[in-house]
């Protein structure tokens, strides 16, 4: 009876997930699944696609950038790189960007491999990615290896280090040897996080220190040498008597009114487990406090937090909690919008500026993740709702492979063993299969990074 008990709970919950929202839209899922462990996803705010990098596989070798085309998922293109990607950023053009490191060279020389960044172009998908910054190996140590690109909005990439307290702005052309980058100097820490906001000739930014419970605010002036300095605003007070270790970054998130100008941040404190409205004052960049709320667990349980610009989404989690706490912004304050139940193994969360599109990367006991996408996650319904299990995109696939004569049985979007003897059958089939004007073919690589293997 218990049992029963529990999946009348989870189909009652995942339906109260795709329930009407307040605006009369419904929320939609879509699952890809077996990808290799994910280590930087980012939305294509212009296409509304999706770019992720995925880990080797195999020494030697670095991360793939693969990306998608949603409604119904389909893979777009898949790029080798030499490099271990830590993070992607997408330009107002289109074009990615993605910082880390060198990857080992099979049989090369032993010791520090340096920072580097490369560009791809989508709409070249048989290019390979382009090398836009890099030093040679050991060359330059100090630059063991770059953790995050930022776009401006203009013309200029800004990249951060681990270990360095400068930001370096790159122009997106050749950028040639000897010449100088823009460099902005934080005041505060080192950055773990860094965002740019605001007009492309006066861009704001934000970062979170490595430590200290920090966030820096201030503005990229087009003189570094008589720029001034931004200012540190402390989320909490980690050095009282009281406190708890600071085992975690701030992890931040900066909104915008209705006009589309940065007027707070968000700031998750993970060691105290508290989520602050702040605001961001446009003239001065000052923080000042204006709403928070307990999260109910503190000492780095929650890490992971995203929201869309307007703040109408704000998705907060981590990977030992079963459930991503949702809010929303309401002036000055946070409203508490439910909880979506997802199980452990959270890796990242991504919502897009817009709101219309967010992605979470779950692992499994396999050590494969599953990437999650949430339509218009706004219109979810207030309280406690479950992920569903299954997929519209595979519905799909499932619908168009009994069309076609193989015995899938009910097309409910969760991958089964009648599911992967159809596909292996289906990809070995010469013949097009088509769903909606789509190639299932296709749809079946966008589902799964590796088919499934039927008997």
């Amino acid at each position: 009876m218990r049992a029963f008990l529990c999946v009348l709970t989870v189909l009652a919950t995942a339906a109260q997930a795709q329930a009407p929202g307040p605006g009369g839209d419904a929320a939609g899922f879509d699952i890809i699944h077996d990808v290799p462990p994910v280590q930087s996803i980012a939305i294509d705010a212009a296409t509304g696609g999706l770019f992720a990098a995925v880990a080797p596989d195999g020494e030697g070798s670095g991360s793939a950038i693969v990306q998608w085309r949603l409604d119904p998922v389909r893979r777009a293109a898949l790029w080798q790189t030499e490099t271990i990607v830590s993070d992607i950023e997408i330009t107002p053009a289109g074009l990615v960007y993605a910082a880390g490191q060198r990857a080992a060279r099979p049989g090369g020389p032993a010791g520090s491999r340096s920072g580097m960044v490369i560009t791809l172009d989508p709409a070249r998908p048989a290019d390979p990615p382009a090398v836009f910054i890099s030093f040679p190996d050991n060359a330059r140590v100090d630059f063991p290896r770059y953790s995050q690109a930022a776009h401006d909005g203009g013309e200029r990439i800004f990249v951060t280090t681990p270990t360095q307290f400068t930001v370096a702005g790159y122009p997106e052309r050749p950028f040639h040897p000897g010449e100088t980058p823009h460099e902005l100097r934080l005041r505060c820490g080192v950055p773990a996080q860094f965002s740019l906001f605001g007009p492309p000739d006066r861009p704001g930014y934000v970062a979170s220190t490595a430590d200290g419970a920090l966030l820096e605010a201030g503005l990229v002036q087009p003189d570094p040498a008589a720029a001034s300095p931004g200012g540190c605003f402390r989320v909490a007070n980690v050095f009282s008597k009281d406190a708890p270790a600071t085992l975690n970054s701030v992890v931040h998130a900066v909104l915008a009114d209705a006009g589309g100008t940065a007027d707070a941040v968000l700031a998750l404190e993970p060691n105290t487990g508290t989520l602050d409205l702040l605001r961001l004052d446009g003239g001065t960049q000052q923080l000042s406090r204006a709403g928070s709320a307990d999260l109910g667990a503190g000492d780095g349980a929650f890490t992971l937090l995203a929201a869309s610009r307007d703040g109408s989404v704000i998705f907060v989690g981590g990977p030992g909690q079963e459930g991503i706490l949702r809010f929303r912004r309401e002036g000055d304050g946070l409203a508490r919008a439910g909880t979506l139940w997802t199980g452990t193994g959270l890796r990242q969360i991504e919502v897009s500026a817009d709101g219309r599109l967010a992605v979470l990367v779950i692992r499994d006991a396999r050590g494969l993740d599953r990437i999650h996408l949430i339509r218009a996650p706004g219109a979810l319904a207030d309280g406690a709702a479950g992920l569903p299990p299954g997929g519209d995109s595979l519905r799909l696939i499932q619908s168009a492979l009994n069309e076609a004569g193989f015995a899938v049985g009910p097309a409910d979007g969760i991958p089964g063993p009648r599911t992967a003897a159809a596909i292996s059958k289906a990809m070995a089939r010469e013949t097009r299969i088509e769903s909606g004007g789509f190639d299932v073919k296709s749809m079946i690589e966008g589902v799964f990074m590796t088919p499934p293997a039927g008997k």
